[in-house]
């Protein structure tokens, strides 16, 4: 049988009240509706960081045996670069592994998991992993700002141990113009949003379902749950309402924990309902833009021994609602900047170097030597500890450790100060400096239990740089 075998997500640390947003534009009207919180992204992150992360826990940073990676989002980072190809080196994907990115359309995540049930089925890959992530940005003071969140979801598929198998799926594809985006916008486009929803999602949702259960000759009596694109509250009520068979849409769509998650909504609410789904109970898993996707899946006997590890609601209550309005705008590049400022500069570059150490950068390769068994980073041709030349070989260190020491600089220019720099000792040997995040000032100390995150340091050329942070080890 070929299906999901493990589920990975990503939500960012920091969370933004709604209500924080009312008081900030003095829209008490709106009081009403703005409710719960939203996901934020920090500074350092963005798709693909957020995308490695969800990756790196849906194969729990093991990826052998994975031949392909599917990169799905609507605001990837790069548009003439492959972010599935910068995903698939960070995750330390092999080079023989095919890579493709899906975008353009909110079903984009649900469109790469049919992809990839096809292609596994096909027997073309063994295993596949999908990572739908998004940061959608709406024009500030618009309520539309408030509903977007930052998030990630991943998923391998394949034939072996399967926790929830795909016994089928439907696609309809239609021109709509509903929420939209021009290569040269920088914030989302809304028109008649009454329209969009009706002749939208409350229309090509239901056709993707009854075309779905006329391909399996089911009907909706044989269906446990749907979980579908949650577009925002209302909507969503409405389209339960609508189908005829509401009871089958109680499932949470995190819209007031972590607002409307783009490309990866559809997979986060899946794997937080895998942790409480049972045996044999059929799912129907639907994406929505310009036109829809229907994904019918069956929870087998293996997720008795998987939900422990799905840790969504661990991440739900590890949160920080310490971020204001104008840091947000800020940490988007929302606020005009002086380039002449003494604290903006420009970072060095060098795609040479980026080329020759990217397995170091990006995969977080060490090395051990040969002859003293000591473990170092950054590499080096002379072992740090006995001395000896080019006697070493690579070894993949640990995204685990301890804080060894650490400085906290006020004056450094970041995008976020102070700047926390730490020097990590890794779990199984090795020793990293870098940057704290997700972090606060006061809880940074010697012996701090963190682990290495996948983040964004600096842009420079027009090139994002990436490399791994530390941030506190929460759960």
């Amino acid at each position: 049988m070929a299906g999901i075998k493990s589920v990975g997500v990503h939500i960012p640390y920091y969370r933004y009240p709604r209500s924080d947003w009312v008081k900030v534009w003095g829209q008490e009207q709106l009081a009403g509706i703005m409710l719960g919180e939203k996901a934020v992204a920090n500074f350092d992150e963005d798709p693909v960081t957020m995308g490695v992360t969800a990756a790196l826990k849906a194969c729990q940073d093991n990826p052998a045996g994975i031949e392909a990676l599917y990169f799905a989002s609507t605001t990837p980072p790069y548009l003439e670069k492959s972010n599935a190809a910068l995903t698939a080196c960070a995750v330390d994907l092999t080079e023989d592994a095919r890579t493709a990115d899906f975008s353009g359309t909110l079903k984009a995540g649900t469109s790469a998991l049919i992809t990839a049930w096809d292609c596994v089925r096909a027997g073309s890959v063994k295993n596949a992993i999908v990572v739908a992530s998004d940061i959608r940005l709406s024009e500030p003071r618009f309520y539309m700002e408030t509903m977007m969140g930052d998030c990630a979801a991943a998923c391998v598929v394949g034939e072996d141990d399967v926790i929830a198998e795909i016994k089928d799926a439907v696609s309809l594809n239609t021109e709509f113009t509903d929420v939209w985006k021009r290569i040269s916008d920088r914030f989302l486009r809304y028109d008649d949003e009454r329209y969009s929803s009706t002749h939208g999602y409350l229309k090509y949702v239901p056709l993707v379902l009854k075309k779905l259960f006329q391909k399996t000759g089911l009907t909706p009596e044989n269906i446990n749950r749907i979980i579908a694109y949650a577009p925002e509250g209302a909507t969503y009520m409405a389209m339960a309402k609508r189908s005829g068979f509401p009871q089958l849409w109680n499932t949470d769509p995190l819209l007031l924990q972590i607002g409307n998650a783009g490309v990866a909504s559809p997979l986060i609410q899946l794997a937080n309902y895998l942790t409480e789904a049972k045996p044999g109970e059929k799912i129907i898993l639907v994406g929505y833009g310009n036109g829809a996707d229907a994904i019918l899946l069956e929870v087998t006997d293996r997720i008795e021994n998987y939900r422990d590890r799905i840790d969504i609601k661990k991440q739900l209550e590890a949160k920080s609602t310490d971020v204001t309005y104008a840091k947000i705008l800020y940490w988007r590049n929302s606020l005009k900047k002086n380039v002449d400022s003494p604290w903006e500069f420009q970072p060095f570059t060098s795609i040479a170097s980026i080329d020759r150490q990217r397995k170091y950068i990006f995969a977080l390769y060490g090395q051990r030597c040969t002859k003293c068994n000591t473990t170092y980073y950054p590499p080096k041709r002379v072992c740090p500890s006995c001395g000896e030349r080019d006697s070493s070989e690579d070894v993949k260190l640990s995204k685990k450790g301890t804080v060894y020491s650490f400085e906290i600089d006020h004056v450094f220019p970041n995008v976020e100060a102070p700047t926390c720099m730490t020097i990590v000792d890794l779990e199984g040997g090795g020793r990293v400096l870098t940057q704290m995040t997700d972090y606060k000032p006061d809880e940074v100390k010697v012996g701090l239990e963190v682990e290495l995150v996948f983040r964004k340091y600096h842009e420079a050329k027009g090139i994002y740089h990436y490399f791994w942070k530390a941030r506190p080890k929460r759960f």
